[in-house]
């Protein structure tokens, strides 16, 4: 079997790296949210995107979220985290459903979560 180097190459590298994730940075469709106007007039089930600080866990997959000197209780899963570790400096970007119970402040279940840096 006569392959030419590059060839062997290429097949090593593809063999021996590891499993990398990029994810993408550019413009998303979908409006951006305020918080105050989800946490005053959203409907449950809605949709949401909205850019802010995770400052504190709360408990098991509960985080308080801030944006604009407003806060709600998210609810994350560890699977729905960036790889790239962060806290509560690091502006963020989530996405998700309001979970709004009636008589109680709306939640928001958290389906991606990205780090605007």
């Amino acid at each position: 079997m006569n392959l030419k180097p590059s060839l062997i190459t290429f097949i090593l590298a593809a063999c021996f790296s590891g499993n990398v994730l990029a994810q993408y940075t550019g413009p998303t469709t979908g409006q951006m949210h305020h918080l105050k106007e989800i946490l005053e007039d959203s409907k449950d089930e809605q949709q949401v995107r909205i850019k802010g600080y995770l400052i504190e866990k709360t408990g098991g997959e509960t985080y308080l979220f801030e944006s604009d000197n407003h806060v709600i209780s998210v609810e994350i899963e560890q699977e729905d985290f960036p790889r790239q570790e962060f806290n509560e400096t690091h502006l963020i970007e989530i996405t998700g459903e309001v979970d709004r119970d009636k008589g109680e402040q709306p939640e928001i279940e958290v389906d991606s979560i990205t780090i605007v840096k």
